[in-house]
């Protein structure tokens, strides 16, 4: 693992409670799955962050 790869999961992780907490507006039961999933480790980190930023486009 090198220092990018390492930014870009704390780019992830900082970002990603302001999106599911925007999410969580609209979608309660979407933004509980995409959180239950974060804090689970059920999928990849990028992939939980990108469908949250595609929930919010």
């Amino acid at each position: 693992m090198n220092f990018h790869h390492i930014k870009k999961l704390a780019e992830y992780n900082g970002q990603l409670p302001k999106l599911i907490s925007e999410i969580s507006k609209k979608d309660a039961q979407k933004a509980f799955a995409l959180l239950e999933d974060w804090a689970n480790h059920k999928r990849p980190l990028k992939e939980i962050y990108d469908e949250a930023r595609g929930e919010l486009a």
